[in-house]
């Protein structure tokens, strides 16, 4: 046996010279894949980014916030806040990517993605595209007891740099772009206007 390391982060240089980079899931290892996918795309050249959230329900937050400094110079990312006002707050240092980027979010895109999002959105470091997300922003652990029962606990929240809520509310892009009925079929997008949108922005900031 060996052990299979999944990969949640992939990227490629596409015909527009556009980096795109899909980020299915937080996992133990996606932010140094990202990383990977990120120095492919620099060292390319390439014009823009596009960073895929899209369908992202989320996982470990710090891997997140990991892939946060790398598109975010000093500032917060968000915080967390218990019961009693206690509040953590998860920091980025300066040393950003200089590659102009847009993520890609939607009503599946969740937790440690809107992590990622709403420090994006609140310190203007990138631009937001596509539909409002999930909105989910908890924080829960989970006990066992004698009988085989298991009890949930939320013992605290996620707000974004601003102080916005994310739990219950999810977050508004920046450029609203909805995908038509006809631009998909059972899982697949076979039209992705949203991804059409985000290459044209980029390369309307680049022109400027």
């Amino acid at each position: 046996r060996e052990t299979i390391e999944e990969t949640s982060a992939y990227g490629q240089v596409t015909e527009d010279h556009m980096g795109y980079i899909r980020l299915a899931s937080f996992d133990m290892n996606t932010a140094q894949q990202f990383r990977e996918a990120l120095t492919q795309m620099e060292e390319a050249g390439v014009e823009g980014l596009v960073i895929d959230l899209r369908a992202n329900i989320g996982g470990i937050v710090d891997q997140s916030v990991e892939i946060a400094d790398m598109l975010m110079d000093e500032g917060i990312v968000v915080y967390q806040e218990d019961g009693h006002g206690e509040r953590v707050y998860y920091r980025t240092e300066d040393g950003r990517t200089p590659l102009d980027y847009v993520i890609l979010v939607n009503g599946a895109t969740a937790s440690a993605s809107e992590v990622l999002v709403a420090g994006v959105q609140d310190n203007e470091e990138g631009v937001i595209l596509g539909t409002q997300t999930y909105g989910k922003g908890i924080m829960q652990k989970t006990w066992g007891l004698k009988n085989g029962d298991g009890i949930e606990i939320t013992f605290a929240q996620y707000y974004s740099p601003s102080g916005k809520v994310i739990h219950g509310v999810g977050i508004t892009p920046d450029v609203v772009v909805e995908l038509e009925e006809s631009d998909v079929e059972g899982n697949y997008i076979v039209n992705d206007r949203q991804l059409e949108e985000a290459v044209k922005l980029l390369k309307d900031r680049a022109r400027e």
